[in-house]
C-alpha cells in the first residue's frame, strides 16, 4: 500500500512538473502576447491615427495656402470659396484630432503640439477674412481711379479742344504772333498733362502688374508735374469755361492721387498679411510634421518592443519545451520501470473484487426486480387517485359556476333594491314639496278670507251711507249689496278651499311618513341585499380557490404518476443492468487474465490468477471487454396502465492478449 503511494506521488510529482513547465510556458507566452498586443492595439488606435490626420491635416493646410496665394494674385471669388472649403476640411480634422486625444494615453507630442497648431489655424482665418476685406478696398480704390482717370481725360480733351477751335478762328481772323504763341502754348501745356495722365494710368497698371511698389511710388511723382503744367495753364487762361476745366482736371487728378496712395496703403498691408499668413502656415506645417514624425517613431518604437516581446516568447518556448522534452522522457522512463509491479499485485485485488461484484450484482437484481413490482402497483393506485381527483375537480369547477351565477343575480337584486331606494328618496323629496305647496296655498286663501271679510265690512258701511243719503243713493245701496254678497260668495269659497287644503295637508303629511317608512324598509332591503351580494362573492371566490387548489392537487397527482412511472422504468432497468454487472463480473476475469499475460507475469503468479479464473469459466467465457447493452421501455396497455419490457443484448470479441500487444521473443519484462 505504501509502495504503492509512494508510486502514486513520484507519478503525481513528475505530471505536476510537467504540468508546472507548461503553465510557465503558457503564463509566458501569455503574458508577450498581450503586451504585443496591447502595443498593437496603442499603434492601431492611437499612432497610426495620429500620422494619417497629420497628413490629412498637412494636406487640407497646403490647399489653403495655395487657393489663398491664388486669390492674393488673382483676386478670383473661386479661390477664396476653395481655400474657405480647405480651411474647413482642416477645422473637421482638427475636431477628429481633439476626439483622438480625448481618448488616446500615448500621444505626448500632439497633446504637446495641438493647442499651438489650433491657434495658427485660427490665425490663418483671421487673417484670411482680413485679406479678403483688404482686396475689397484695393477693388473700391480700383473704381474711384478709374473715375478719376475719366474725369480727368474728359476735362483736358475738351480744353483742348476749346483751345483748338480758337485756334483754328485766331488763324482765320488774322490774330498777332503774340496771340497764337499763348494759344499755342495752351495747347502743349493741356497736351503735356493729358500725357502725364496717362503716363500714370500706365506706369500704375505696369507696377500692379509686376508687383514693384517701388514703381507705383516713382509713378505717384508724377502728380506733382500735373500740379505744375495746371499752374501755368491756369496763368494764361481768361475764359470761365476754361478755368472750370482747369479746376476740375486739377480735382481728379487729386483723385486719382489720393487713390493710388490708398491704393498703395492697402497693397502693402495686403503684402504684410501675406507674409503673416505664410508664417502661419509654415508653422502648422511645422506642426503636422513634427506630429506625423513623432507618430512614425512611437509606431517604429511599439512594432520593436512587440517584435522583441516575440522574440522572448520563442527563446522562452523553445528552451521550455527542449526541458519539457527531456523531463518527459526520464519520467515516461521512470513510470515505465515502476508500474508493471505493482500492477500485478493490483490483479489479485481485482479477482477477489470481481467475485464481491458478482455476489452483489446477485443481490441487486433481486432486488431490483421486487422494487419493479411494487413500483407497478404504485403506479396503478396513484392512477386510480388521478381519476377520483379529476372527478372532485369537476365538480368543484361545477359549484364554483354556480356560485358565480349566484353572485350575479345577487348583484343584480342589490342594483334594483339601490334604485328602489333611489327612487323613494325622490318621492320623498317631492311629497315634501307638495306640502310646502299646500301650506303656501293656505296662507293664500288666508288672506283671500281677510280680504273677503273687509271688503263686507266696506260694503256695509257703502249700505249705510246710501241709506243716508236717501233717494239719490239707492244705486249706490244696490251696488254695495252686490259687493258684500260677491265678499260673502268669496269668503265662503275660501273657508272651504282652506277645508279641502287642510285635508290635503294632512293627507301630503300621512303620505310623507308612508314613504319614510318604504324608505327605511327599501334601506334594509339594499343593506340585506349588499350582505348576501357580499357572503355570495366570498362564496364564489372560495369556490374558484377550491377549484384551483384541486387542479394544483390533480397536477401534482399526475406528476407523481409520472415519477412512478419512471421508478418503475427505473427499477426495470436497474435490475436488468444488475443482471449485465452480473454478466460483466465474469468477464472482469477474462480481462484481468489478459492484463496478466500482457504485464508478463511470473508462471506462478499467472497459474494463481488462472485458478481462481477457472472458477467462472464454466460460467463466463474469456474476453475482451466490448458488450452493448440496450434497454426499451414500452408504455401501453389498458386503462392507462404501463407495461415495461425490457431488452438486452450483449455482443463480447474474444480477442487474444497476443492480437493486442503482439510481443516478439527476445523482449522480456522480468527485469521490471
Amino acid at each position: 500500500m505504501f509502495k504503492n503511494m509512494k508510486l502514486a506521488a513520484k507519478i503525481g510529482m513528475g505530471f505536476g512538473l510537467l504540468v508546472l513547465i507548461a503553465m510557465v510556458l503558457g503564463a509566458v507566452a501569455v503574458f508577450n502576447m498581450r503586451r504585443v498586443q496591447s502595443q498593437a492595439v496603442t499603434i492601431a488606435k492611437e499612432y497610426v491615427p495620429e500620422v494619417t490626420l497629420a497628413s490629412n491635416l498637412e494636406r487640407n493646410s497646403l490647399l489653403t495656402m495655395y487657393n489663398m496665394r491664388g486669390y492674393g494674385y488673382t483676386e478670383e471669388e473661386q479661390f477664396y470659396q476653395s481655400a474657405e472649403k480647405s480651411l474647413g476640411d482642416v477645422d473637421k480634422t482638427l475636431g477628429d484630432v481633439k476626439a483622438l486625444l480625448d481618448n488616446a494615453e500615448s500621444l505626448v507630442k500632439l497633446k504637446e503640439d495641438y493647442p499651438a497648431v489650433k491657434s495658427k489655424v485660427d490665425e490663418y482665418r483671421k487673417l484670411a477674412e482680413e485679406t479678403k476685406k483688404v482686396n475689397a478696398k484695393l477693388e473700391e480704390d480700383r473704381v474711384a481711379m478709374d473715375t478719376a482717370a475719366a474725369a480727368y481725360i474728359q476735362n483736358s480733351n475738351d480744353f483742348l479742344a476749346s483751345q483748338n477751335e480758337a485756334m483754328r478762328a485766331d488763324f482765320n481772323a488774322g490774330a498777332s504772333t503774340d496771340k497764337l504763341d499763348e494759344r499755342l502754348t495752351k495747347i502743349t501745356l493741356v497736351n503735356d498733362v493729358i500725357d502725364l495722365g496717362n503716363g500714370t494710368r500706365v506706369g500704375n497698371f505696369k507696377a500692379q502688374a509686376t508687383r514693384d511698389p517701388e514703381a507705383y511710388k516713382q509713378v505717384m511723382g508724377n502728380f506733382s508735374e500735373i500740379q505744375k503744367k495746371l499752374d501755368e495753364l491756369q496763368k494764361i487762361t481768361r475764359l470761365q469755361l476754361n478755368l472750370d476745366q482747369i479746376a476740375e482736371v486739377r480735382t481728379q487728378a487729386a483723385n486719382y492721387e489720393a487713390a493710388m496712395s490708398d491704393f498703395l496703403d492697402n497693397w502693402l498691408k495686403r503684402e504684410e498679411l501675406g507674409k503673416k499668413r505664410n508664417d502661419a502656415a509654415e508653422a502648422v506645417l511645422q506642426g503636422c510634421e513634427e506630429i506625423a514624425t513623432a507618430g512614425a517613431e512611437g509606431m517604429t518604437a511599439r512594432m520593436d518592443t512587440a517584435v522583441s516581446s516575440l522574440s522572448m516568447a520563442n527563446i522562452v518556448m523553445i528552451v521550455g519545451l527542449l526541458g519539457a522534452l527531456v523531463i518527459g522522457i526520464v519520467i515516461a522512463l521512470f513510470i515505465t520501470r515502476s508500474i508493471t509491479l505493482p500492477i500485478n499485485r493490483i490483479i489479485a485485488d481485482l479477482n477477489e473484487g470481481a467475485e464481491q461484484v458478482s455476489s452483489a450484482s446477485g443481490q441487486v437484481s433481486s432486488s431490483s426486480q421486487q422494487l419493479a413490482e411494487g413500483a407497478s402497483e404504485q403506479a396503478s393506485s396513484l392512477e386510480e387517485i388521478s381519476s377520483s381527483l379529476e372527478e372532485m375537480a369537476s365538480m368543484t369547477r361545477q359549484n364554483a359556476a354556480n356560485a358565480d351565477q349566484a353572485n350575479n343575480l345577487s348583484q343584480n337584486a342589490k342594483e334594483s333594491a339601490e334604485k328602489g331606494n333611489l327612487s323613494t328618496q325622490r318621492l320623498m323629496e317631492a311629497m315634501k314639496l307638495i306640502t310646502s305647496s299646500a301650506e303656501q296655498t293656505q296662507k293664500i286663501i288666508k288672506t283671500i278670507d281677510e280680504i273677503a271679510f273687509q271688503t263686507n265690512l266696506l260694503a256695509l258701511n257703502a249700505a249705510v251711507e246710501a241709506a243716508r243719503a236717501g233717494e239719490a243713493g239707492k244705486g249706490f245701496a244696490v251696488v254695495a249689496e252686490e259687493v258684500r254678497n260677491l265678499a260673502q260668495r268669496a269668503g265662503e269659497a275660501a273657508r272651504n278651499t282652506s277645508e279641502l287644503i287642510e285635508g290635503s295637508v294632512t293627507n301630503t303629511s300621512n303620505g310623507s311618513k308612508i314613504a319614510d317608512e318604504v324608505a327605511q324598509a327599501l334601506q334594509d332591503i339594499t343593506a340585506g341585499a349588499r350582505k348576501v351580494t357580499e357572503l355570495v362573492a366570498e362564496i364564489a371566490a372560495a369556490s374558484k380557490e377550491q377549484a384551483q387548489g384541486i387542479d394544483q392537487v390533480n397536477v401534482a397527482v399526475g406528476q407523481m404518476d409520472q415519477i412512478t412511472q419512471s421508478n418503475a422504468s427505473n427499477a426495470e432497468e436497474s435490475a436488468s443492468a444488475s443482471e449485465e454487472m452480473n454478466s460483466q463480473a465474469g468477464q472482469m476475469m477474462g480481462v484481468v487474465e489478459e492484463l496478466v499475460s500482457l504485464v508478463g507475469a511470473t508462471s506462478q503468479q499467472a497459474a494463481k490468477t488462472n485458478g481462481v479464473g477457472n472458477q467462472h469459466k464454466a460460467e463466463t467465457p474469456r474476453h475482451h471487454l466490448n458488450f452493448e447493452s440496450i434497454s426499451k421501455v414500452h408504455v401501453g396497455g389498458n386503462g392507462g396502465k404501463k407495461q415495461l419490457v425490457t431488452h438486452s443484448a450483449s455482443k463480447i470479441n474474444t480477442r487474444k492478449a497476443e492480437a493486442i500487444i503482439p510481443l516478439d521473443g527476445d523482449d522480456d519484462f522480468n527485469e521490471f
